[in-house]
């Protein structure tokens, strides 16, 4: 999931150093910079050197790794689609009618600090003691 989100932010923002992805992700910097090296092998990423700084570098999608989030997107979005055509229009008028807190949810759970209370409630895996 990590490499599809990771995938997801480069689509969003093109050309981020390393660091900003691990903030933007919320995850350690060796953990980006393993993901970073094994999608880059992988093809679906490319480095360039950053022109305002000599020794950081800038992290981009390559026409892989865009067309592997199309692709992903597109399968995302075809079982989606499938699951709540599948629901009663009743179930679907619900979800639609939760669509406003959801929006809200979002930058919410977003806003949390870092943390394993925070990595929990955005996991949907609290653990109480």
């Amino acid at each position: 999931m990590a490499q599809v989100e990771l995938l997801a932010l480069l689509s969003e923002r093109p050309a981020l150093r390393s660091r900003d992805v691990a903030q933007a992700l919320r995850l350690a910097p060796n953990t980006v910079s393993t993901l970073v090296s094994t999608m880059t092998r992988t093809g679906l990423l490319e480095r360039r050197p950053d022109v305002e700084d000599r020794r950081a570098g800038r992290i981009s999608l390559s026409p892989d790794g865009r067309e592997q989030l199309w692709r992903w997107q597109s399968a995302h979005e075809d079982l989606l689609g499938g699951a709540l055509d599948r629901l009663d229009e009743r179930s679907r008028a619900q979800l639609v009618a939760a669509l406003p807190a959801l929006e809200q949810l979002v930058p919410a759970l977003s806003a949390l600090p870092p943390g394993p209370v925070a990595a929990q409630l955005r996991s949907g895996r609290p653990q109480c003691s």
